[in-house]
């Protein structure tokens, strides 16, 4: 870095592309160089351990002509200017004049561009480079016709993908040959990788034991197969619990699949009640894998069949208590299946089940931690049963005997990542129910002190999964309840988050069906807000990767009929708001027509997402027909809205703007509106609508 310059680099974006800008200036800012290179002279000075600061701030933009001293400042004391490249930055203003001004103080050679949309040099309205970055500036500051093309990193889909666009970025900021980067990072990947590496040693050699169990002789076998049995309980217990926080599919897929290849090899009929308890878990596992591939047949198959196995176990010893506990796992599994599926009746029959084998254990057993744990894990299983259905206050009484039980655990032992795991799920649980009864205050009140456990379980291990992924959740919870508060910019801010680390996570697993659906809930989460702020271009954007994370989840197993009510359906009718909000009536129009098309014969209008769906698309309709003077039929589009019966903030909202109300006087009658501060206006997203 030059002596005079303050800054390593200068972002210069357009506001559409905000969301690349922030992911930028985080992953250069936290970027460490090689140990081994920091120092070492390139042709642009010594390479640095760390490349900040990085400038990046465009929350103020003048409103004048011409750009403000700070950035004219910021420009002049930057070495380098990265340049975020898409038709949005083309067509600005800005970016095209802080080009300008920094290749007239500094010169050609030191603008980098990282491509996120459009085509370069296309000429048309796909155009993604500014001219000032196509063409030579001379020391004057005049753009000339003289063409340049600068060094680009490339983020659109089929490109250099994040880690690679980054590497080259370093690569031009620091001087150094971008091969040698890669193979350094590589050489980090790699290590990263040694525990993954060493619990596949611990596998392979496991599987090598249990295959000299079918080979050996008579005597011998017993023996081995003793020693066998002991491995597979390692493997579905110590180990296992090793690997949950890695969260690779593949390797819990390989430990459940090995384990139940070892006992395929003997007679069923044959094997001792510990054993076929091992098979029923090695079982579970499998399943557990499969649900999260999306192959929710499969699971069940394997659930089911745990479960017959230890039904059978529990008949023979009906008051052991490892026969107990196994049996509550199956009914567990099979219930959560139905869940999946929106088979209610079924889902409350095997978690009523799981909770009266949970409580029977407590009474076995009372001193036992573990069963405590069952215990809450079943009282949370009937409080979403409650949540679902609408019944947040009888669900607040099961999440807080859940979380009473689950804090009590985590305090005795806070170095147990599994009890903290515990107490933060209840903190979220809670805060559902509390958002159910319109409590909004205490709702974000139990996603931050969810938020504080999940940081204390990263501080002793920043690569726990599952802590990751109930971070990413908290956060775009949190931002829906910013988006009903009417908190905009929070939300937008959150859910950008959530999205950036869910797109990490999936990253490092692209099998992971349930960070897919994270990832869609994160991105229609901040649709939403973009649209309430009035950024419908970067509404649009992340739209599509709503769509296309939704319809592939669909695609994948349709009868997991939540991806479709709480994720696609969401996804369309944002889709229809864009649409309208940015002049496309037509589009619009026949957008709607699809929608009927699409989900007019889905009966389930349980779950919030579907409602809150269909009341946004009938009232957008509803306005649409108005407009055109067709009351009637505008006043019949608002009926059906009333048919849904609604009771969550935006469907009654929405219905009281319909009806020209204010807030207050659209409340239901059961809320106290203290306690209710509802601040979400549907204005903002039919503003645009022809209706109005």
């Amino acid at each position: 870095m030059h002596e005079s310059a303050r800054f390593r680099a200068f972002i210069s974006y357009s506001h559409a592309d905000k969301a690349f800008a922030d992911w930028l200036h985080r992953a250069l800012e936290s970027y460490r160089l090689p140990s081994r290179l920091v120092g070492e002279k390139t042709a642009v000075g010594a390479v640095p351990a760390k490349l900040t600061p990085i400038f990046r701030d465009r929350d103020e933009l003048p409103a004048a002509g011409d750009l403000s001293v700070e950035l004219l400042s910021a420009l002049a004391q930057s070495s380098f200017l990265i340049v975020i490249a898409s038709p949005s930055a083309a067509r600005s203003r800005w970016v095209n004049e802080e080009v300008r001004h920094f290749k007239k103080v500094h010169g050609e050679g030191r603008v980098l561009v990282l491509i996120v949309d459009g085509d370069p040099a296309s000429g048309d309205d796909s155009e993604c480079f500014p001219l000032a970055v196509r063409r030579r500036v001379d020391d004057d500051g005049r753009i000339t016709d003289q063409q340049v093309e600068p060094i680009a990193a490339d983020l659109r889909a089929g490109g250099d993908g994040k880690r690679l666009a980054k590497l080259k970025l370093v690569a031009g900021l620091t001087g150094l040959a971008l091969d040698r980067l890669v193979q350094r990072e590589q050489a980090r990947r790699q290590r990263r990788l040694a525990a993954l590496a060493a619990v596949a040693g611990v596998i392979a050699v496991s599987m090598a034991v249990l295959a000299v169990v079918a080979v050996r002789g008579q005597a011998e076998a017993e023996r081995q197969r003793a020693e066998a049995d002991g491995l597979v309980e390692f493997m579905l217990t110590d180990l296992r619990a090793q690997l949950e926080p890695v969260g690779r599919l593949e390797i819990f897929d390989s430990v459940g699949k090995r384990a139940l290849a070892y006992y395929a090899n003997q007679d069923i009929d044959a094997l001792d009640a510990d054993s076929l308890g091992r098979r029923a878990r090695a079982l579970h596992l499998v399943g557990e894998v499969r649900d999260l591939r999306a192959d929710t047949d499969g699971a069940l198959e394997a659930f089911e069949q745990a479960e017959r196995t230890t039904a059978e176990l529990l008949a023979r010893e009906p008051g052991n208590e490892d026969r107990i506990f196994d049996h509550s796992q199956s009914t567990f599994w099979v219930g959560y299946v139905a869940w999946q599926r929106n088979e209610m009746g079924a889902a409350e029959r095997w978690f009523l089940e799981y909770y009266r084998l949970a409580s029977q254990l407590v009474d076995l057993n009372p001193g036992n931690e573990s069963w405590r744990v069952e215990q809450s894990s079943a009282l949370v299983n009937l409080g979403v049963m409650m949540h679902n259905a609408g019944r947040d206050e009888e669900a607040t009484s099961y999440f807080r005997q859940a979380l009473e039980i689950a804090t009590v655990l985590a305090t005795a032992d806070p170095g147990n990542r599994e009890k903290q795991w515990n107490m933060a799920q209840g903190h979220a649980w809670l805060a559902d129910a509390m958002k159910g009864t319109w409590n909004f205050d205490e709702a974000m009140n139990q996603r931050r002190k969810e938020l504080v456990v999940y940081a204390a379980i990263l501080a002793a291990d920043d690569r726990d999964v599952r802590a990751l992924e109930g971070r990413a959740v908290a956060q775009i919870e949190i931002a829906n309840l910013n988006l009903i508060t009417g908190q905009y910019a929070l939300a937008a801010e959150g859910s950008s988050s959530g999205l950036q680390q869910l797109g990490q996570l999936i990253s490092d697993d692209p099998g992971n069906r349930l960070w897919q659906d994270m990832q869609a809930a994160a991105a229609n989460r901040y649709v939403e807000a973009s649209m309430l702020l009035g950024n419908w271009d970067e509404a649009r954007q992340v739209n599509q990767l709503a769509l296309t994370r939704s319809q592939v989840l669909v695609a994948l197993d349709p009868t997991v009929t939540y991806w479709r009510t709480s994720r696609l359906m969401p996804a369309r009718w944002m889709e229809i708001a864009i649409a309208f909000a940015l002049g496309e009536t037509g589009d619009a129009r026949e957008k709607i027509l699809l929608f009927e098309r699409e989900f007019g014969n889905d009966s389930d209008l349980t779950r919030e997402s579907a409602r809150t769906s269909w009341s946004m698309v009938l009232a957008m309709d509803a306005l649409d027909l108005r407009a055109a003077g067709d009351m009637q039929a505008a006043e019949a589009r608002i009926d059906e809205i009333r048919a849904l019966k609604p009771t969550t903030p935006r469907e009654v909202l929405v219905l009281g703007y319909l009806q020209g109300k204010q807030h207050a006087a659209s409340l239901p009658d059961d809320h106290d509106e203290q306690a209710a501060p509802v601040n979400y206006d549907p204005s903002l997203i039919f503003i645009s609508n022809t209706g109005i």
